[in-house]
């Protein structure tokens, strides 16, 4: 009898372990499947918080005063009618909320030139009681484009071995003709000072040179010379920054360059910009051996071979790697206005080489040259480069372009980029024209301070945009009353 309710009690205690521990499992389970659910709900809210800027910005690049009535209230997302987004705006792009700002009802302060956006993603499913929401929250800008400066390099510019700047301008006619001579004066211009008119002493005047470095950043070496100001990087010893020979002369001038030393305030940005074209459709690989004429459009590669000739015209160009001219001309049929110029677009690498033309005397911001990277996550390794006399009418933008001019190569326009580097009797001829004049691309504007439900999202960090980012329009002058953004982190679309 005993041993019978001993058994039973131990089935009894077997089945109760038993019990509690499906039930614990159970609970488990379904606490995880809550969680799954969650997270689900969550990050559906967060696409649709973030589908409602990137709206916000396409039509931004179509209006720069769009304004939707202040709000955009519980907007479905495509096939999803569960999943919804409010947007909120404030467009202070032209001062009409206020000057020189405005203050959103939170309490932020808009200057006048941005537009403040709210966004507001929510997930109704089915008759559940409540709503799963994100919300977002950023400034939106004009990214500068303006060519101030015959070049900028945000890490570093060096003139070497009878190398210079100067400056002219297009609408005078071609850089030797008179009116034109009258600017930059006689090459090299330090022989004899008294020789440069009193035009140079204009900002837009001058071939003049930046870097956002401060350590050995902006160098002037043997013969090399700028006529305009040397600017280095906020926070610099200018001794440390800026390092230069006496020009040789005769008679010999201790500093070789014509402006003022500036320690600048605020940081230089060089804007991303977004190819027009996704880098997988561009496939077509154009080898020129005579004369061509290419329209429009995305390509893998182009490559013009000694003696043949490429014509381009107004549009918008996409190459995917590299854009070559090797002993060959590009010319084009391209205006300098935003509607008719002509926009290159390249992946990773565009090389002139044995006398190379692009755009023969033409106006430089008829060619414009946006360095995108080639799509893949974290590549920056993008190389303009010149060489052994070629000759380029164009301006240039890269953020993360490494700039080479060597062997007598000149460019007349301007270039923004990470590294500059002008050798060996080589020249960059700045064209005044370019001053303040807004070279946009295909995505003007760009999000500054991306918020993420109270959380900083993160920065600069090429890979997490691979094909670029935004930017492009706006400028900044030579004097320091900018609009250049004086924070060094901000998350572009």
């Amino acid at each position: 009898m005993r041993r019978g309710m001993s058994a039973l009690l131990l089935v009894i205690l077997v089945g109760a372990i038993f019990f509690m521990m499906t039930a614990q499992t159970g609970v488990f389970t379904m606490q995880v499947q809550r969680t799954v659910a969650k997270n689900y709900w969550e990050k559906k809210c967060q696409y649709a918080a973030y589908a409602a800027l990137q709206y916000a910005v396409d039509r931004l690049n179509k209006d720069d005063d769009w304004n939707p009535g202040t709000s955009i209230d519980r907007w479905p997302m495509p096939n999803d009618t569960e999943t919804t987004y409010t947007l909120k705006v404030n467009n202070n792009h032209s001062g009409v909320l206020g000057d020189p700002s405005f203050v959103a009802p939170d309490g932020v302060i808009v200057p006048k030139g941005l537009v403040y956006l709210r966004a507001y993603g929510e997930v109704r499913k089915g008759k559940i009681a409540g709503v799963k929401t994100a919300a977002v929250a950023s400034m939106g800008f004009y990214g500068d484009t303006a060519f101030n400066h015959a070049a900028i390099g945000t890490a570093s510019v060096t003139l070497d071995n009878n190398s210079f700047t100067d400056a002219w301008k297009s609408s005078n006619g071609n850089y030797s003709d008179p009116a034109n001579e009258e600017m930059h004066g006689p090459n090299p211009p330090l022989v004899d000072t008294t020789v440069v008119p009193p035009v140079i002493d204009k900002p837009k005047g001058k071939g003049s040179v930046c870097t956002n470095g401060t350590m050995a950043a902006l160098n002037i070496r043997n013969g090399s010379y700028v006529l305009g100001n040397v600017e280095v990087g906020a926070g610099s010893v200018l001794t440390d920054a800026l390092a230069y020979d006496a020009y040789p002369g005769p008679p010999t001038v201790p500093k070789p360059y014509t402006g003022v030393e500036r320690i600048r305030d605020k940081l230089k940005r060089i804007p991303r910009f977004a190819p027009p074209f996704h880098p997988n459709g561009a496939t077509a690989e154009v080898i020129v051996t005579g004369t061509q004429t290419l329209d429009p459009g995305a390509y893998r590669r182009v490559e013009v071979r000694p003696g043949a000739t490429l014509n381009m015209t107004s549009g918008s160009y996409f190459f995917a790697e590299d854009f070559l001219v090797d002993g060959g001309t590009v010319t084009t049929s391209s205006l300098p206005d935003d509607g008719n110029a002509l926009f290159c677009y390249v992946g990773e690498a565009f090389t002139m080489r044995n006398g190379a033309t692009v755009n023969e005397d033409g106006v430089p911001l008829a060619f414009r040259l946006y360095f995108v990277g080639n799509g893949a996550p974290g590549f920056v390794n993008l190389k303009f480069d010149m060489d052994q006399n070629s000759r380029a009418w164009l301006c240039c933008l890269g953020r993360f372009a490494d700039a080479l001019l060597d062997n007598n190569s000149h460019l007349y326009g301007g270039i923004k980029a990470r590294e500059v580097l002008v050798n060996n009797f080589s020249a960059i001829h700045y064209d005044t024209v370019m001053f303040d004049h807004p070279a946009k691309g295909e995505v003007a504007w760009t999000l500054v301070g991306l918020m993420d439900e109270g959380f900083d999202l993160a920065v600069e960090d090429p890979s997490s945009d691979p094909y670029g980012g935004g930017g492009g329009g706006g400028g900044d002058d030579d004097d320091d009353d900018d609009d250049d953004d004086d924070d060094d982190d901000f998350q572009e679309f």
